[in-house]
């Protein structure tokens, strides 16, 4: 039976205070909202469920571009995988400012996208945009096929990706007083109350974290530097007080966990729950809503091809402009 790991221990093993052992067998901390205890374990033991993608009437679409037959049950499972392998050093990259445009598409757009989708919240939040008519009718086709729910999972990761390459993206580093931990579903929803801007934030390690801004103005997502594409990413760096506030947060989104080096790091910041709070759906953290989205499902498939070429000269620019391209 497969272990479906929904937050990916690449990502999980930043938050340990081991860095030299293997990340996916790193101790870290892990506080339980359900039964308030916190204990210790490897990364690669949390946040997973059994079977969780498992297909069982298999699926009948194309995977990267190879068919896949109607028997093969482990097709949801094998869209983590082509990210996961270099998710940890894209990571890296990213926090240095070294990180290259074909990379952070292929695999740090692409982690973060799943993010909204691999986690078992995403059932809860499909079954509710099917409540209200004429969506209702359909509930009793994912109970008696849950396979259709996970295959929804793709089909949302592909309209979320547009969104996230045209996204304002900002490394948060922190003063490092405070070590930042996450929670089990990887992201915080935020809006700023000067600006109204909305987006998420994704803390990165126990130094840093990063917002990520849905936009539909027109601004550059990359430029050519000494013939290399590197992505527009701000950094900047918060203070103790805006880290407390985010580390709250981060606390009070978790579904079940919360993750961190120690376990004093992480105490003060939950309460016991018995029940999740809701996860607020994309459309409200200003991605682009579903019938949107769809107008926009090829831009990412044509930024990414055109990352992957060499740029004709330093200095030169990709820009996304969504709004001039908006359907009436």
């Amino acid at each position: 039976m497969p272990r479906d790991h929904h937050l990916p221990a690449a990502y999980i093993g930043r938050f340990s205070k081991d860095p030299h052992r293997p990340v996916r067998t790193r101790t870290v901390w892990i506080a339980d909202k359900r039964s308030n205890r916190i204990f210790a374990t490897q990364a690669s033991r949390i946040c997973a469920v059994n079977d969780l993608y498992t297909t069982p009437g298999g699926a009948l679409l194309r995977a990267e571009g190879e068919p896949v037959s109607y028997d093969d049950t482990r097709v949801v499972d094998r869209a983590w995988v082509h990210y996961e392998a270099s998710l940890y050093e894209a990571i890296d990259d990213l926090v240095a400012g070294t990180l290259d445009a074909q990379r952070w598409a292929s695999v740090l757009v692409e982690f973060v996208a799943a993010l909204l989708v691999r986690g078992p919240d995403f059932d809860e939040r499909l079954r509710r945009r099917f409540t209200a008519s004429p969506g209702s009718r359909f509930l009793s086709i994912l109970a008696e096929r849950p396979d259709n729910t996970n295959l929804v999972r793709l089909m949302e990761l592909q309209r979320l990706r547009p969104s996230l390459i045209s996204a304002m993206w900002t490394v948060l580093a922190t003063t490092g007083k405070l070590p930042q931990f996450t929670n089990d579903l990887g992201f915080v929803a935020y809006q700023d109350t000067n600006s109204a801007s909305r987006g998420i934030v994704v803390p990165l390690d126990t130094y840093h974290a990063l917002t990520i801004r849905p936009t539909s103005q027109r601004h550059v997502v990359a430029t050519a530097i000494n013939g290399t594409w590197r992505p527009r990413i701000a950094y900047a760096r918060v203070d103790e007080a805006q880290q407390r506030l985010l580390l709250s947060c981060v606390a009070r989104s978790a579904q079940r966990f919360v993750i961190g080096p120690s376990e004093a790091s992480m105490r003060g910041y939950w309460v016991q729950e018995h029940r999740s709070p809701p996860v607020p759906e994309p459309g409200l953290l200003g991605f682009l809503p579903p019938a949107m989205s769809r107008h926009y499902e090829l831009l990412f498939a044509r930024l990414a091809t055109e990352l992957s070429r060499a740029p004709r000269a330093n200095g030169e620019e990709l820009y996304v402009d969504l709004q001039r391209n908006m359907p009436p």
